[in-house]
């Protein structure tokens, strides 16, 4: 495609570096998200555990 234009291919690796990175950093924050929500969730839905009677009991 780029065969004979090192310059107009440089840009277009380059273009699509930027993207991969772009790509990969919203989905890391949608699954980070995610991650969060649903640990709230369980958190939520989950009984709360109970306190040790003494310091030396845990």
């Amino acid at each position: 495609m780029y065969q004979n234009n090192a310059a107009k291919f440089s840009t277009f690796a380059e273009e699509n570096d930027k993207k991969a990175i772009f790509l990969k950093n919203e989905t890391t924050k949608t699954l980070l998200k995610t991650a969060k929500t649903s640990i709230l969730e369980s958190q939520k839905n989950t009984a709360p555990r109970a306190k040790p009677v003494c310091s030396g009991c845990a």
